[in-house]
């Protein structure tokens, strides 16, 4: 018999039924299986990728497949050693997702018991179907102990906290060896939400996925993989819904990125986040080629204390006389008084998002000093031996002036000089950035106006407003963060808290008083 759905047919009461075809070429009705496609690959892969998310737009039955996996080792002989678990952030978020498994359980295990008060199927072999939630780390106490075979993440890119998803596999463990009970950890998600940016880097996703699967990816001897799926091939609503490609542009009006994201899965935007519009209408006249940095202007840098989430620094160059700028391609672009270009950016972090490199404040402050050197802001004179930094003033975070030990304060060991290749370089001695009443609203409002004014605004063919510019080959963190930053779930006008560093970083510098300032006075290669 196949093992996926040949056909759809339409009973008496207007529903549709599957039907499968058998061994003898003849249809049959089937209470549930898989559609062609995503559903039969992701039901298909081999016991050694124990991790596997599936992702898409909407439509694309991502969850019914979740559940098609979880139940596929049901009646199989596992008995109650057979524990089976769906998570979501929230408890309330559920009442679908139970009413589904009803509708496939009932008819294919009809003697199977939903107890309501624990949320959980029990099947006549014993075998267990548990719905939970987990909203935060401190949260998953309440799981601690537990052992499944087999755990489900549905709408991954909605949890606040990627590390939620991650302690769930503390949890993936029986007695029965894996080869005879195979071990899974699957999840649904699309491109949106506070974890959009840790799926998108775990997974190595970029714009529309292609085909329907990703690559292996293998860390730790452990292997996983994507498998994506679309509106076309969910045949079921296709159906039902023929228009509801369209009905889903509707609801996106006005909204090109949110329209990419949910039409066509793309990992390149997030829906509804506080930069994504921006970056989709804008960013190819944010990101800008390298370019020979013009003589005057002023320089002037921003630093960020993240503790055991990522530290940085970014740097600016204002354009103070309007200048034009000339690009390494050759390309000029007419500059205007105020206009601010991010030149650069140094970005402590271990490569996975949001994890701190956790170095000490001596080696961010060398590291400080060698990008100067090696971008040529800090030059030292062949004649006198004297050392002339463009790259002199900076704010930060005013969380570096609280005392952290009897030694003192961060900013306080900023201010202490730094040995590199045997020669003594002077410490920082920051300004404390803004951060008053709505300082976050008010900041992310400027970085908006700015991002915005890069490009002349509807009906006029000349730039108005001050723009900020990225350099794109120097700024990659920048680029990777910010544009996919989500909205504060209580307060829309702000950014939320997820990878926000050198947004934060970003809106320091914005709001930093430059008065007096420092010219470059020559001309600069970056």
């Amino acid at each position: 018999m196949s093992a996926v759905i040949d056909t759809f047919k339409q009973s008496d009461s207007g529903a549709y039924q599957p039907f499968v075809r058998a061994d003898d070429g003849q249809l049959q009705q089937v209470a549930a299986a898989p559609m062609w496609g995503p559903q039969e690959a992701i039901l298909s892969l081999p016991p050694e990728i124990r991790e596997a998310g599936i992702c898409g737009p909407r439509g694309s039955a991502k969850t019914n497949v979740l559940l098609l996996d979880a139940l596929s080792q049901v009646g199989r002989g596992h008995g109650a050693q057979y524990k089976a678990i769906m998570v979501r952030p929230s408890q309330r978020e559920f009442t679908d997702l139970i009413k589904l498994s009803e509708e496939i359980i009932r008819p294919i295990w009809p003697k199977s018991q939903y107890n309501k008060l624990k949320s959980y199927w029990e099947f006549p072999w014993g075998e267990t179907l548990e719905f939970s939630y987990l909203d935060t780390p401190e949260q998953f106490s309440l799981m601690q102990g537990k052992s499944f075979v087999w755990i489900g993440a549905e709408e991954l890119q909605l949890w606040d906290h990627f590390e939620c998803y991650l302690l769930l596999f503390s949890c993936l463990r029986s007695p029965i060896p894996e080869n005879i009970l195979p071990r899974k950890i699957r999840f649904s998600c699309n491109p949106s939400g506070p974890s959009h940016s840790h799926i998108k880097h775990r997974f190595k996703l970029q714009g529309v996925p292609k085909g329907i699967c990703g690559p292996v990816i293998e860390e730790n001897g452990q292997k996983r993989i994507m498998i994506y799926s679309d509106f076309e091939q969910n045949v079921l609503l296709n159906r039902t819904e023929p228009s509801y490609m369209a009905t889903v542009a509707q609801s996106c009006e006005g909204d090109s990125a949110r329209l990419e994201a949910w039409t066509r899965g793309s990992w390149d935007v997030v829906s509804g986040g506080f930069f994504d519009e921006i970056f989709y209408k804008y960013g190819n006249t944010i990101k800008e080629p390298s370019f020979v940095l013009p003589e005057g202007g002023r320089c002037f840098f921003s630093y960020d204390w993240g503790g055991p989430s990522p530290s940085c620094f970014l740097y600016f160059w204002e354009n103070i006389d309007g200048q034009d700028v000339q690009f390494s391609d050759g390309k000029i672009r007419s500059g205007r008084r105020g206009d601010i270009h991010i030149i650069g950016e140094k970005y402590f972090f271990t490569g996975k998002p949001n994890e701190g490199s956790n170095l000490s404040v001596a080696d961010m402050l060398r590291a400080h000093v060698e990008y100067k050197i090696q971008r040529g802001w800090r030059v030292r004179s062949p004649v006198d031996g004297k050392w002339t930094d463009c790259m002199k003033k900076g704010c930060s975070d005013t969380n570096i002036w609280d005392d952290v030990n009897e030694r003192g304060s961060i900013a306080e060991d900023f201010e202490k000089p730094v040995m590199l290749d045997g020669l003594n370089h002077p410490g920082i001695r920051f300004e404390r950035a803004n951060k008053g009443p709505n300082s976050i609203a008010i900041g992310g409002a400027l970085m908006r106006e700015r991002f915005i004014a890069t490009a002349p605004r509807e009906g006029e063919r000349i730039r108005s407003g001050k723009g900020l510019f990225v350099v794109e080959s120097e700024c990659p963190q920048f680029l990777r963060t910010v544009p996919v930053l989500t909205r504060d779930k209580r307060h829309a006008e702000k950014y939320g808290d997820g990878e926000n560093h050198l947004a934060d970083c970003c809106r320091y510098g914005l709001n930093f008083d430059l008065t007096p300032g420092f010219s470059t006075h020559r001309r600069q290669l970056f």
